[in-house]
């Protein structure tokens, strides 16, 4: 069912007329949805040393708006008050293949700009204070009741309390605010302060999605061209001259460097392979010990003949672009920010696996159990990128 059949609009109306523009409140957008984990398991996961996790006391003992840092014992759990705090716990659709099947839900967005589901429990009048988002984010209500204000558009001369970590607003006017219960999914664009206060316990899970700086993107792109190239590359000065002022950089200095800057950074090749590899990292690395294991073709013919479903791993990112160098594919695909061999005859595997994340085997039998691509998947499950049921 489409995330937007309650809202009265297409996918596409949706990007044309709000994403990254307004927000947009879905009633019943994912209609029946229940909180996949209860407090209990959320509160266990937050235990964990490789899970990333908050508690942020609205009142706390220190000064408002307390943050503390996971990992966490149950001896906090059992310290807590009973009202004004909220718990938060990141990537949880990395760790729960449940959880990562909300994704699904949101296909009509690029594989590449999904970061994480996180997933907040909140005691009544729980709240991680009026705030702003650098990035899109599907707030989508699982348990219990949340209020919700919403407030214009931030800019550079938006201020924060001084009095806590968190990037807290000094000021914030509500323009808009309402009451949302399970399955009600409230969309809000970068920039956007939206102030959120549990009404009764409740769970809240937060789709966030990347956005890379403009200073990242270019920091990272100049580091990956400069890995390239030959330290035997140097500057030259084939006109200097005894004209001027041995203290001045001449404008012909600076036109032979605009020249270097734009030869190495203008390159499209360089661009999408950068990109595409860049922006298919893993939000985690990897267990090294659950990776790499060697297996033979026939014995991953073998595991797939026996299987039902094959799953991408939920740590995993797989992306393509098109290929316009001339040589055995036409597409260049990437699995968790490292390129992957293919030629030709492997296209149609590549679509599938970025396209859905639990692949009926029966299905696509036939494609699957191509010899060619049988190396690939198996390539793939070797690195724990997939796996089967």
């Amino acid at each position: 069912m489409s995330l937007f059949k309650n809202a009265g609009i297409t996918a596409q109306e949706f990007l044309d007329n709000y994403w990254q523009k307004k927000p947009l409140l879905i009633p019943n957008g994912l209609e029946g949805f229940q909180a996949i984990l209860d407090a209990n398991e959320l509160a266990g996961l937050a235990c964990e040393a490789e899970i990333e996790s908050r508690i942020i006391l609205t009142n706390g003992p220190q000064h408002p708006w307390q943050l503390k840092n996971g990992p966490f014992s149950d001896e906090i759990f059992s310290k807590l008050p009973e009202k004004e705090w909220t718990l938060l716990v990141q990537a949880v659709d990395q760790i729960v293949p449940e959880v990562s099947h909300l994704l699904e839900h949101f296909k009509f967005l690029p594989n590449w700009r999904l970061d994480d589901i996180m997933i907040s429990y909140a005691a009544p009048g729980g709240s991680v204070g009026p705030h702003y988002d650098q990035y899109d984010v599907f707030l989508i209500q699982a348990e219990g009741q949340r209020n919700w204000q919403l407030g214009p558009e931030c800019g550079a001369d938006t201020k924060f309390r001084q009095d806590t970590q968190l990037h807290i607003l000094s000021e914030f006017e509500a323009t808009e605010e309402f009451i949302v219960n399970p399955g009600d999914v409230l969309y809000v664009p970068p920039r956007i302060p939206h102030y959120g206060v549990a009404i009764t316990a409740c769970q809240t899970y937060s789709v966030g999605f990347r956005a890379p700086s403009h200073g990242e993107l270019i920091e990272h792109f100049a580091s990956y061209i400069a890995d390239k190239l030959s330290a035997d590359t140097r500057f030259t000065d084939d006109k200097a001259n005894t004209d001027h002022n041995p203290g001045l950089i001449t404008e012909h200095t600076i036109d032979t460097l605009k020249d270097i800057i734009n030869e190495h950074m203008s390159d499209r090749e360089s661009l999408k392979d950068w990109f595409a590899g860049y922006m298919s990292q893993p939000k985690y690395e990897p267990n090294e010990d659950e990776v790499a294991f060697g297996i033979s073709d026939l014995e991953m013919a073998a595991i797939l003949e026996n299987s039902t479903t094959l799953f991408r791993n939920e740590n995993a990112r797989f992306v393509y672009t098109h290929n316009d160098v001339l040589n055995d594919s036409p597409v260049l695909f990437y699995a968790n920010g490292k390129a992957v061999d293919i030629d030709t005859d492997n296209v149609k595997l590549v679509l599938l696996l970025c396209e859905q994340r639990c692949i009926n085997i029966e299905l696509y039998h036939n494609l699957l159990n191509e010899p060619q691509n049988i190396t690939i998947i198996k390539h793939l499950y070797e690195q724990d990128l997939l796996y089967v049921e």
